[in-house]
């Protein structure tokens, strides 16, 4: 089974794409998400492209799984940095809260 050298083309240049997009993004989630599309779009013409296409979708697909999983190994350090400051607050608000005073009615 062969793909159509245009389709192979439009595949490859998607996948450029998305790998740009997520080189950009600061989110590392979102980053992943880009680099795993990128992943999936050049798959196909690694497997059924023809030629010198074949070689550079299969480095391509290569290239954003290891960057997708790389990106989702990073972690989020925003959202850790939450986490921590939300375990603290919970933790120490039985402790040094003192009650507001009621106002008159």
């Amino acid at each position: 089974m062969r793909l159509n050298t245009q389709s192979a083309k439009s595949l490859i240049y998607l996948a450029i794409i998305l790998l740009l997009i997520g080189g950009m993004l600061g989110a590392p989630v979102a980053s992943a998400l880009a680099f795993g599309l990128a992943a999936i779009c050049a798959v196909p013409p690694a497997l059924f492209g023809q030629g010198r296409m074949r070689f550079v979708a299969a480095v391509i697909a290569l290239l954003a799984a290891y960057a997708a999983v790389a990106t989702s190994l990073e972690g989020d350090p925003a959202y850790d940095a939450y986490v921590s400051a939300r375990g603290k607050a919970s933790a120490g608000a039985g402790k040094t809260g003192v009650p507001l005073p009621r106002e008159p009615r």
